[in-house]
């Protein structure tokens, strides 16, 4: 889908369209170190829109699923992240208790 005007340079894009503008759609960009942004998600003309939002589903099926107690996050991930999200992720790890080495 091309994109017109200025797009910020990010890590992660979701293009969300209704069928009944196309080719027009809302564009939401996020980093790495940044959640998830929430979105509407487009269903029928006539029903009303919910409110997706990803990263909290994430984060519960995350926590459900006892992630934490089957990775080892001291290994690094693979592929490797950019040195700048490395860093951070490294920082986060560590406060959560997740990294000791």
């Amino acid at each position: 889908m091309s994109i017109l005007g200025e797009v910020a340079i990010s890590d992660y894009y979701i293009v969300v369209s209704r069928s009944d503008i196309r080719p027009k759609a809302k564009l939401y960009t996020f980093s790495f170190q940044q959640p998830i942004p929430s979105f509407k998600l487009p269903l029928q003309s006539e029903d009303i829109e919910p409110i997706l939002d990803i990263q909290s589903l994430l984060n519960s099926i995350y926590n459900r699923a006892r992630y934490h107690l089957r990775i080892n996050y001291n290994f690094e991930p693979v592929p490797p992240l950019k040195p700048d999200n490395a860093v951070w992720c490294d920082t986060l790890l560590r406060e959560q208790g997740l990294r000791n080495c």
